[in-house]
């Protein structure tokens, strides 16, 4: 795997040699002698963090700051000021810059300094990505948000719950606990492509509770940007309305638009606290 690559622009030999031997082991650094050699540099590199120093001749690093954030393809860089200009340095924290390290540079502070803010770079991005678990039942591909889905795996074997709907009348132990099998092909008035024996459970939570989706294929979880998300009219008139009604929204993906399913609207709030209710009153035996 290639290590992160960093730009730090300073007019100092010294400076940079020094960044380069404190920071060489963990990150690919990358130098520049002055402001405007500094801005070709990031547009050329793209590195995933600049440290800046602010006195540099041709484009002083204030200006740097300023031009990368009105740049719209490197406004999101972080910054992080490197000086002897304390208070200079201090001003630009939040107006364009991440962090402000005081001059002479000692070796700790620089590594940690970096080490966190690539860390809440890394997290701010993973804020701004959707995770989704793909599955496909009766010749239907949708996708489940990750951040809900606890446990995959094989059919076992369950038994019947008397009196609920017919997408909902199973259920298996699970540690202990029975779990509610919402059978994804009936809600959606499709028939399930696989036999009994091949189909798959996704146990997601649902207001607290756990929640298994009988599929016929899981597939890998896969990434998508913020800007794939689609609104759920972009599908226009659906042939299932159980499906239409449990849609979060659309994910955009070369093969064409993904349901994205909101597993929580798959059960009326009413319906599954009365399931829940029987569930902890008499809980059916194993």
């Amino acid at each position: 795997m290639s290590r992160p690559r960093l730009l730090h622009a300073d007019d100092s030999e010294a400076i940079l040699a020094f960044s380069r031997a404190a920071l060489g082991r963990w990150y690919e650094v990358e130098t520049a002698a002055n402001g405007r050699e500094a801005l070709e540099r990031v547009r050329a590199l793209r590195p995933a963090l600049l440290l800046l120093d602010l006195s540099m001749p041709e484009l002083d690093g204030a200006a740097v700051v300023a031009r990368l954030r009105e740049d719209p393809e490197l406004a999101s860089l972080p910054i992080i000021i490197a000086s002897s200009e304390r208070a200079r340095g201090e001003a630009l924290v939040g107006k364009g810059a991440v962090a402000f390290l005081p001059k002479p540079l000692r070796a700790d502070v620089l590594v940690s300094t970096v080490d966190r803010v690539l860390a809440d770079a890394r997290a701010a991005e993973a804020r701004t990505r959707l995770q989704a678990l793909v599955v496909c039942v009766g010749g239907l591909r949708v996708a489940v948000p990750l951040d809900c889905v606890r446990l995959v795996l094989r059919l076992p074997a369950t038994q019947p719950l008397p009196g609920s709907p017919s997408w909902l009348n199973r259920f298996f132990v699970l540690h202990g606990e029975p779990v509610r099998v919402l059978d994804l092909a009936r809600r959606f008035g499709v028939e399930h492509e696989v036999g009994h024996l091949l189909r798959q459970l996704v146990v997601v939570e649902v207001r607290g509770r756990a929640l298994a989706l009988c599929v016929d294929q899981v597939e890998e979880p896969r990434e998508f940007s913020a800007d794939a998300l689609r609104p759920r009219e972009a599908l226009g008139g659906s042939g299932h309305p159980a499906l239409r009604e449990a849609l979060r929204a659309l994910l955009q993906t070369p093969e064409g638009f993904l349901p994205l399913l909101s597993p929580e609207v798959l059960v009326t709030p009413n319906l599954l606290q009365e399931l829940a209710r029987s569930s902890d009153e008499d809980p059916p035996a194993a």
